[in-house]
């Protein structure tokens, strides 16, 4: 899929020995979620695979923001922030407070944590979960940090207490 969105992005893209490694390694880190692979691909019109590769390795790093990463490759940011606030009613409370489990999600915990058993597989549905099956979740890696940064330290703190 990435290599068919970066052909469309870039005419003169194609798969080769040179660049087979860091395909590979961009489709690992986005863990084959097809958004994520799109908007990745999108890049190459602007940006080389290693660039955008090391601007995802960059935005994984425990404690990196945004700022950490040049302007040009934010756009997974941009993306997150313009998917945030599509979300409805008690969904960006609920990915927040989520964001503070870490490991997989149980749906009826999660539930029990957000008050709501609706929200986790709608914010599976809308991707900013992965769905495990088995009543099981997970965030992305990227996703978690920027819910995470969205919730309230009193919140964090609670959420982080419920599962002690």
């Amino acid at each position: 899929m990435f290599v068919d969105r970066a052909y469309r992005a870039d005419k003169t893209f194609s798969l080769t020995e040179a660049n087979d490694a860091t395909v590979v390694s961009l489709c690992s880190r986005l863990e084959g979620v097809p958004l994520h692979l799109e908007l990745a691909a999108s890049r190459v019109r602007s940006s080389s695979l290693a660039e955008i590769d090391l601007a995802l390795e960059a935005a994984a790093r425990p404690g990196s923001t945004a700022r950490d990463v040049p302007a040009r490759h934010a756009s997974f940011q941009a993306v997150f922030d313009q998917s945030w606030g599509l979300l409805r009613a008690t969904e960006p409370r609920a990915l927040s407070q989520l964001s503070a489990m870490r490991g997989g999600l149980d749906r009826v915990v999660a539930a029990t944590l957000v008050g709501d058993d609706v929200a986790v597989p709608t914010l599976a549905r809308t991707s900013m979960l992965v769905d495990e099956g088995g009543g099981r979740y997970r965030f992305h890696e990227l996703i978690g940090q920027m819910a995470a940064a969205r919730l309230d330290p009193t919140e964090a703190r609670r959420a982080e207490a419920t599962f002690r």
